[in-house]
């Protein structure tokens, strides 16, 4: 039970975070007609090129992440589903003991090959990312001044390091993707705890603990994905 609340807490302490107001990025917008306009201008202003660039970083972000958290709801939700379809079954007497571990063997098999497919939908992201953000890295991820992205604000929010690369940048998107798939789930499938204990069987194959919250004094248990590398798991409060 109390992986179960801990996952969810996660998943409110990330929707809080998204809600947040991290302030301007340093540079005031346009006044109204005829009002001043010089306090508008950045310290060195950016070229339509890196704005372009800038931009497309941005948009690669999401659409990059879109398409790793479709991904992996859709595989985790069909391991989850074959876990339910047969311990129902169990649980009210319609299938023995030697039917329900025949089929979670199986099962277990087919997890482990969607588990890999997700490890390797993370490398995609991070890679898409890299490629996007790297030449822009030194505009998006500034150490002070002109925060065009506000991922600077964003860092300074959480009380991270702050990061000046493209590859880091990508390893903590990735590992705050995965982590909110596994948060959604939790709120999904109040079961979802309970069905990857049961296709783990205490192995650690399939189920591991994430991180902790001190905030909140509690571990959750999250699926055991080989993420890529690069990836890393946020810090939560």
């Amino acid at each position: 039970m109390i992986s179960r609340i801990s996952i969810t807490s996660i998943c409110l302490i990330m929707l809080a975070i998204f809600g947040c107001n991290l302030g301007p990025p340093q540079v005031s917008p346009p006044q109204e007609q005829g009002g001043p306009r010089a306090a508008s201008r950045a310290p060195a202003p950016l070229t339509s090129r890196q704005i372009q660039g800038v931009l497309n970083c941005q948009q690669t972000i999401k659409w990059k992440g879109a398409e790793f958290t479709s991904f992996k709801e859709i595989n985790l939700d069909e391991c989850l589903d074959e876990v339910l379809e047969v311990q129902l079954p169990y649980e009210n007497g319609q299938i023995d003991a030697d039917h329900y571990n025949r089929q979670l063997s199986e099962i277990r098999g087919d997890c482990e090959s969607r588990f890999k497919q997700i490890g390797a939908a993370s490398t995609r992201l991070v890679n898409g990312i890299v490629e996007a953000c790297g030449p822009v890295q030194s505009l998006i991820l500034p150490e002070s001044g002109y925060d065009p992205l506000q991922f600077g604000g964003l860092t300074r929010s959480l009380g991270m390091v702050l990061i000046d690369d493209a590859t880091a940048l990508a390893g903590r998107i990735c590992g705050a993707n995965e982590l909110f798939v596994d948060a959604a789930e939790a709120v999904q499938v109040p079961r979802f705890v309970g069905l990857l204990e049961i296709l783990d069987n205490g192995t650690g194959q399939f189920a591991i603990s994430g991180p902790s919250s001190s905030a909140l004094s509690l571990t959750p248990t999250i699926p055991n994905i080989p993420l890529d590398s690069r990836c890393v798991y946020p810090s939560l409060p």
